[in-house]
C-alpha cells in the first residue's frame, strides 16, 4: 500500500503562489508515486471580473499555461530514467466558462 501525503491548502489564490507551492511538492515527493491536483484560480477570477475578452483574462490564461509548463518540465526533469517517464500519467482538466451579464440597451 502506498501512503501518500495529503495536502490541501486554501488561500494561495495567485498563480505564482500556487505554482511555486506545486513545484515544491513535486520536488519533495519525486521519489514516490503521488496524485497531484493543482487549481489555478486567476483565470476564473479574471473572467468573472473583467470578461473573457479582457487583457486581464488573457494574461491569466498565459500565466496558467506558463505555470503548467513549469510543473510538467520539473516532473520530467526529476524523473531518473526514460522508463519512469513512460510510466508517468498526466491527466489535465481545464474548465473555462465565463458568465457574461447582458447589458440592457
Amino acid at each position: 500500500m502506498c501512503t501518500a501525503p495529503e495536502v490541501w491548502e486554501l488561500g494561495l489564490m495567485e498563480d505564482q503562489k500556487v505554482g511555486a507551492r506545486a513545484l515544491e511538492l513535486v520536488k519533495k515527493n519525486k521519489d514516490k508515486p503521488f496524485f497531484f491536483f493543482v487549481h489555478f484560480a486567476q483565470v476564473d477570477h479574471a473572467g468573472h471580473k473583467h470578461g473573457e475578452n479582457s487583457k486581464e483574462y488573457s494574461d491569466a490564461l498565459i500565466s496558467n499555461d506558463r505555470w503548467t509548463g513549469k510543473i510538467v518540465d520539473t516532473m520530467v526533469d526529476l524523473t531518473s530514467d526514460e522508463d519512469e517517464v513512460g510510466h508517468t500519467v498526466y491527466l489535465w482538466r481545464t474548465l473555462l466558462k465565463v458568465a457574461n451579464k447582458a447589458t440592457p440597451n
